[in-house]
């Protein structure tokens, strides 16, 4: 039984697809060299590795992963509240279009914090999804659309939020922007809180280094108070090194800056990954993430941190299984104290099936 289960898994590998969808437990484990979580909130797009989840920051990219399904499991990742999303992409015609399921942080309200919409015990999710269309004609070009609202029950107590993204890819840049066009959270019949958000940037192609710029200005008014503004920037650079075949060494490095109400923060971090395929149905991968910091008067990010995270993706024909490691132990998630079958290996999966 074992050496049949053995061949089974050998040849399901051997016909895997080399283009298999990545994940959120890819980006945990490489870096996105997005340490102010201007991009995201969560881990749905890194500016130095080249991911399907870079989508949500620049559609663009949709245009060359195309014809697929996932579905995402979460024991816990920084800046989401829920644990489980997912969704689909497909050709139709020049077009491909996506659907994207409980994506918490493209409804991010204020630079670096996920949504909170509600009031005391009312407080409930805003559950979004997103929508996204792309087609190359002869400029690569793509939108996203990200709609999440909610009734808590309460009168007049509601909230939406939708916010439009747009990129492209041009010769060799890579532009994107993103404009929140409604952030509303109504409290009651006379008190209505809004957020405003707006993004620019652009990553560029240069062989294997890819050098990126980003911009960012949030504000959040609670009616009858004054507005929090957020504005954040970073520059910085990735490469991308094939070692041998199967093998690719990736760094990165970049300087950010956050100034809001209560203080400055300022983060260079330095990424550094590998990833090589073991076997035809399995590759291995580690990242380490080296973070220099100082705040004055901002501690929503921490001074300083290094991780180190490993993780293994497993073919099985059209469908790939992601993972990375993690632990419920010491501080849990990916970067858990305790290294066992025993405290929450899965910290996070996901399935996608390409066709």
């Amino acid at each position: 039984m074992k050496q049949r289960m053995t061949a089974f898994i050998i040849a399901a590998g051997m016909t895997a697809s080399t283009g298999a969808f990545a994940s959120q437990a890819r980006q945990l484990v490489l870096g996105t060299q997005d340490p102010l979580n201007i991009l995201s909130a969560g881990t749905h797009g890194s500016l130095y590795v080249d991911d399907n989840m870079n989508v949500f920051f620049n559609p663009s990219y949709l245009t060359g992963h195309k014809n697929w399904a996932a579905i995402e499991k979460v024991s816990g990742i920084p800046g989401t509240s829920t644990a489980a999303e997912g969704g689909f992409a497909f050709d139709i015609g020049q077009a491909t279009l996506g659907f994207y399921m409980n994506r918490q942080d493209s409804i991010s309200h204020l630079l670096g914090t996920a949504a909170v919409y509600g009031s005391g015990t009312v407080n409930q999710p805003v559950r979004p999804f997103d929508i996204l269309l792309a087609m190359d004609t002869g400029v690569k070009w793509g939108v996203d659309l990200s709609y999440g609202s909610n009734t808590r029950g309460v009168s007049d107590n509601s909230a939406a939020d939708l916010t439009l993204r747009a990129g492209a890819q041009v010769a060799e840049f890579e532009p994107f922007v993103s404009f929140k066009l409604i952030g509303r959270n109504t409290v009651s019949s006379t008190v209505e809180n809004k957020n405003s958000s707006v993004t620019l940037g652009t990553k560029y192609r240069f062989g294997e280094w890819t050098p990126f710029a980003v911009y960012r200005t949030d504000s959040y008014t609670a009616q009858g108070a004054s507005s929090v503004t957020a504005n954040g920037w970073g520059v910085g650079f990735g490469r991308n090194m094939k070692m041998a075949e199967g093998t690719q060494l990736r760094y990165g490095a970049s300087y950010w800056q956050r100034k809001d109400n209560s203080g400055k923060a300022t983060r260079l971090p330095i990424d550094l990954s590998v990833e090589t395929d073991a076997t035809a149905w399995l590759t291995v991968r580690a990242g380490l993430s080296y973070l220099m910091a100082s705040t004055a008067g901002d501690t929503s990010s921490p001074n300083s941190d290094t991780t180190g995270r490993l993780g293994a993706a497993f073919k099985f024909g059209k469908a790939t299984l992601d993972w990375a490691v993690g632990s419920t132990a010491g501080t849990g998630q990916v970067d858990g104290t305790t290294f066992d079958f025993a405290n929450g290996l899965f910290t996070q999966a996901s399935l996608t099936y390409n066709w």
